[in-house]
């Protein structure tokens, strides 16, 4: 099984692309030969999904009766290669979509990866990582 665990702040470069970290790279390329699908989540994210993995959540999310879910996943789906130099282009839409600019924020989610935009990010942790009853972060419990 492959872990995808961390997280990276990466810039964007003038293209839209992101370069991949190496030591996830390295495990994108055993796993999948850097062939991964790229798609939004509904809390205004991108999701970068290794191609395996993709095909089990695709098929889950066809049988599904939710329109909006298929519309967000399925419909901002695209099949990307993680180019020689270790770069993943993010289209257009979905960097509106996510309100990516210059930096973002890399996450391993264990079997697949996040991308959010900075600003995203702080209101998470700033927001929703944090429970006031205890003080401490909910991933904690």
């Amino acid at each position: 099984m492959y872990s995808y665990i961390g997280t990276d702040l990466l810039t964007l470069d003038s293209k839209g692309r992101i370069a991949i970290p190496t030591r996830l790279r390295d495990i994108l390329q055993k796993q999948c030969k850097g062939n991964v699908v790229v798609s939004a989540h509904h809390n205004r994210a991108v999701m970068i999904y290794p191609k395996p993995y993709w095909e089990r959540l695709q098929k889950d999310i066809s049988g599904q009766d939710d329109l909006r879910l298929k519309e967000m996943v399925l419909g901002f789906a695209d099949d990307r290669q993680i180019d020689n130099q270790g770069r993943l282009l993010i289209k257009p839409g979905l960097r509106r979509y996510a309100a990516l600019q210059r930096e973002a924020h890399l996450l391993g989610l264990g079997d697949h990866l996040m991308l959010l935009s900075d600003q995203e990010m702080e209101r998470r942790q700033r927001e929703d990582w944090v429970d006031p009853k205890r003080g401490a972060g909910r991933a904690a419990a």
